[in-house]
């Protein structure tokens, strides 16, 4: 520990993610595969950084912030949960994933769980339609 920062590890059990108006719950009745995730606890540069070799770590850390997202900062990202997201979601753990693939309609059994979780994020964000050149917008997941 030479620059006087000694990083924690934060451990994170991988269930499905409910927001509620008061909270944020993990489901742990019902565990995913895999059935934890590890996060280094960066305290020089406020955030967090996974552990593990797989995307699925990054989409789920992406998850986590966009679902516990208020409009002011997080003291410790110094952003809210919904920027914090975006940026992980728009950096390079994240990015070119597929490769194309979900175009072609092919998505084999190791991308299933990214594709699950990148549906998760997804159903947060508003859906918006024409009816009758009208603009109908139905609310997301969040709260």
């Amino acid at each position: 520990d030479p620059a006087g920062f000694a990083n924690s590890i934060f451990i994170c059990p991988h269930g499905q993610v409910q927001r509620r108006v008061d909270k944020t719950e993990v489901d742990l009745c019902k565990p995913l595969k895999p059935p934890l995730f590890k996060y280094e606890i960066r305290k020089e540069f406020g955030d967090l950084k996974a552990m593990g070799k797989s995307r699925s770590d990054w989409f789920y850390l992406a998850l986590l912030h966009a679902k516990t997202s208020g409009i002011l900062p997080d003291p410790f990202t110094a952003c809210n949960g919904l920027q914090r997201s975006l940026s992980i979601l728009n950096s390079g753990y994240c990015k070119n994933v597929f490769n194309g693939s979900l175009d072609d309609g092919i998505v084999n059994a190791t991308m299933q769980p990214e594709v699950l979780l990148i549906q998760s994020i997804a159903n947060l964000s508003p859906r918006r339609r024409d009816y009758h050149s009208m603009e109908e917008v139905t609310l997301g997941e969040i709260p």
